[in-house]
């Protein structure tokens, strides 16, 4: 009577394999990680110092947010890809200047985005919702969207980082790079705005008064906030005022 042996499946295969092959890499002092040939790092026995760091804010990030492990590995993906310098879609390329993606995944993302434009469709992948005229996005995509920029301007700010590609930033909200093209930007909106006969404020459909370029509403505002503007420099004033001639009486 002949034993049958056990029959190995295609898992325990691909299982064995995967672990030959990581002591292979173990044993020549590279990093075990599937097509990475980067020397182990020296304070570890596995990992390059590449993925000693992935593997140090993927742990940070399941503990302090407890995402599932998915999640986790694409935020730290993200987060090491920024760091680097390059595209977040993975695609081994350098990110454009202040920006997240490389020029190819940009120039995608925007040929896509026209797309979906023209099929009148919501500009978020995969929705097949249709905008409201005037706007890019379908109303819950739309409101999604402010609330995360709400929250990630906020933090930014906080942080004295640019809302747009989280560098340093130079003014309240942008680094010098995108504080020129956000001005430029400004600049555009508001020559359009004249040309059309409307204010200057962009967004604004009200006629402008005589001699001015903003209609009443936004003078009115204007004129308020010149006041208020003059008031706190005023009390600035007034309080250094005050602590030269403490400090002077002092002496």
């Amino acid at each position: 009577m002949t034993l049958a042996l056990p029959v190995e499946t295609k898992r325990e295969q691909s299982n064995r394999h995967m672990k030959d092959y990581r002591q292979r890499k173990r044993s020549q002092g590279i990093c075990i990680v599937g097509g990475c040939w980067n020397v182990v790092a020296p304070s570890s026995v596995a990992l390059c110092l590449v993925h000693l760091g992935l593997a140090a804010t993927l742990q940070r990030l399941r503990r302090s947010r407890n995402l599932p492990m998915v999640h986790a590995q694409a935020q730290a993906r993200y987060k090491l890809n920024r760091k680097l310098g390059r595209c977040v879609q993975r695609c081994g390329r350098p990110a454009a200047t202040g920006r997240a993606q490389c020029a190819y995944h940009l120039q995608l993302g925007r040929l896509l985005a026209q797309k979906r434009r023209e099929q009148n469709l919501c500009t978020i992948p995969g929705c097949k919702s249709t905008p409201n005229p005037g706007f890019a996005q379908c109303p819950p995509h739309q409101e999604q969207s402010r609330i995360y920029g709400k929250a990630r301007r906020a933090k930014y700010q906080r942080l004295g980082l640019c809302i747009v590609c989280s560098e340093p930033a130079v003014t309240k909200m942008h680094c010098e790079i995108h504080r020129q093209k956000h001005s430029r930007f400004v600049t555009r909106q508001r020559l359009a705005q004249i040309a059309a006969g409307l204010c200057a404020i962009p967004g604004c459909q009200k006629p402008p008064i005589e001699n001015r370029r903003i209609c009443s509403s936004h003078s009115e505002l204007e004129r308020k906030n010149s006041k208020a503007y003059a008031l706190r420099q005023s009390i600035l004033l007034k309080t250094l005022q005050q602590a030269l001639a403490a400090h002077s009486s002092t002496q």
